[in-house]
């Protein structure tokens, strides 16, 4: 068996065209990594560094830390990532290009009283923990039709996601599994 380098997450896991995010990966065997690549030639990515220090008289890499930056031409869609580091290139990660404004989940959300508001048309990045129930708050108009995508499946998560509606007094009235 051959030691490589596994990529297991992105975070965030992605952004719309035009972006400039930082990006942290985690995984396996991701010793001393130099470059994030993409399937896209419009998304770059460059390793984060810190400053020179007491005994470094160059910056030093972060190792799981890079600058991505997606082309205001790179059309929507899952894209493969990949990290190289010393054991070679990793396994492919799903890195989605979208079309919406990106809102980042920041975890305060953990009961209806703090809901976070959310817009139509938005797209809502967050990571999920086992057994945590995040609230989001969106404002829609009697008749008003709306669709909610959860992509975990197509962005190889293995979040079992569940969507219950609520009404505006708290109760719930529908349940998507």
């Amino acid at each position: 068996c051959a030691i490589r380098d596994r990529l297991t997450t992105i975070y965030p896991l992605g952004a719309k065209p035009g972006a400039t995010l930082e990006v942290t990966v985690g995984g396996g065997n991701q010793d001393d990594l130099t470059a994030l690549e993409f399937s896209h030639p419009g998304i770059k990515a460059t390793q984060k560094t810190n400053p020179p220090a007491e005994f470094y008289k160059d910056a030093v890499p972060v190792n799981n830390v890079f600058t991505v930056t997606i082309a205001a031409d790179v059309p929507p869609g899952i894209y493969d990532a990949r990290v190289r580091g010393r054991f070679g290139a990793s396994n492919p990660r799903a890195f989605v290009v979208g079309s919406y404004e990106e809102v980042m989940d920041d975890g305060s959300n953990a009961t209806l009283e703090t809901a976070k508001e959310v817009a139509v048309g938005t797209t809502v990045t967050g990571r999920a923990d086992a057994n945590v129930v995040k609230y989001f708050q969106v404002a829609l108009k009697a008749g008003q039709r709306v669709i909610i995508d959860c992509r975990a499946k197509r962005t190889n998560s293995h979040l079992d996601s569940t969507l219950v509606l609520f009404d505006a007094t708290g109760n719930g009235v529908l349940r998507f599994v």
